[in-house]
C-alpha cells in the first residue's frame, strides 16, 4: 500500500496542459472542488509551486496541503474525463 502523500500523478505533458486549463477557467457551478483545493491545485500545476511553498503561503500545515491536495487532484481527474481529456498516466504506468 502507497502511503506516501505526494501527488498520484506526473506534472508534464497533455494531461498537465489540460489541468492547468481548466484550473485557469472560472469555477463552473456544481464544481466539485472547493475553493481552497482550486486555489492549491493552480498553486501546485500553474505556478509549480511545491507542497512546503504552498503550506507556507497557505499559513496551514504541510499535511493539510497535502489532503487538500489528493482529494482536489482526484475531483480534477474526474473533471478532465468528463470532457474528454482521459485519464492521466500514472508512475506504475511509466
Amino acid at each position: 500500500m502507497n502511503t506516501s502523500r505526494k501527488p498520484k500523478y506526473r506534472r508534464s505533458g497533455d494531461w498537465r496542459r489540460s489541468a492547468c486549463a481548466l484550473l485557469r477557467e472560472a469555477p463552473r457551478p456544481g464544481s466539485a472542488l472547493t475553493g481552497r483545493q482550486r486555489t492549491y491545485l493552480r498553486w501546485y500545476y500553474v505556478e509549480g509551486l511545491n507542497q512546503r511553498e504552498i503550506a507556507a503561503r497557505a499559513g496551514r500545515h504541510l499535511s493539510n496541503v497535502s489532503r487538500c491536495l489528493a482529494r482536489g487532484e482526484r475531483h480534477l481527474v474526474r473533471a478532465l474525463e468528463e470532457r474528454g481529456e482521459g485519464a492521466p498516466e500514472t508512475d506504475a504506468e511509466a
